[in-house]
């Protein structure tokens, strides 16, 4: 800017000289370059405006939060929300529930008692609270499988060594099938108690899930104006 203002006629005569400073601070430097003879190019680099009101934003993101701790608080999901108490879908969930922990559960004690080992050291390599949730699921994935896996191997060369080959070869075929087993039944057990929590919840909060609920489509209009009013790219 010092240069172009120092410049002579001469040697601005017939140049464009293009002007990136924001609109509204070119237009002294254009007439200055345009005095001495040359072309200014007006082409802003930046365009400075007003901050728009952010408090609507704020206010939104507020109430998102407080309707995901109520949520939490009720152990729903929003999808939940939709979920209506009907019992002759409660009977045939107890009556399904009943019959598959009726089998699942001795199949499960046993696995239990024959890998308590590895599940205490797969339990033991997870539990550092720090860990981020993608490293404690790989270490959960691949740590607690090889460690399955090799407990299975050292329970059926025990089988071999004690009642022969056949049943080391039984030991080896059965012995991973009842820990895929076991897990399957342990994770249904907790699914299943999520799940009878979540009966009770809307049994005995329907008033409170109704109010959610407008809660919820009052929260995706205000989202969804909102993003009406965004700019378009390229706007």
């Amino acid at each position: 800017m010092t240069a172009a203002k120092q410049a002579s006629a001469s040697e601005l005569s017939g140049k464009g000289i293009v002007v990136t400073r924001p609109r509204e601070q070119a237009a002294i430097l254009a007439a200055m370059i345009e005095a001495q003879g040359g072309q200014a190019i007006v082409f802003p680099a930046l365009e400075i405006e007003d901050l728009p009101d952010l408090r609507p934003v704020l206010a939104l993101i507020e109430r998102l939060r407080e309707f995901a701790n109520a949520l939490a608080l009720l152990d729903l999901s929003p999808a939940g929300l939709e979920s209506a108490v009907r019992p002759r879908a409660a009977v045939r969930w107890s009556v399904w529930n009943l019959a598959y922990f009726l089998f699942g559960v001795p199949i499960a004690a046993l696995g239990h008692l024959l890998f308590f080992v590895p599940y205490q050291l797969t339990a033991f390599l997870t539990r550092d609270p720090g860990l981020p949730p993608d490293l404690r699921s790989a270490r959960k994935l691949l740590g607690g499988g090889a460690l399955y896996l090799l407990w299975c191997l050292l329970l059926a060369v025990a089988a071999g060594l004690w009642f022969g080959p056949p049943a080391a070869i039984a030991a080896a075929v059965s012995l991973p099938l009842l820990a895929l087993l076991t897990l399957a039944v342990r994770e249904r057990w907790r699914d299943a108690q999520r799940e009878l929590r979540q009966y009770f919840v809307l049994r005995e909060t329907g008033n409170v899930r109704r109010r959610l609920l407008i809660e919820r489509r009052e929260l995706a209009q205000r989202l969804e104006s909102i993003r009406r009013g965004l700019p378009k790219d390229g706007e």
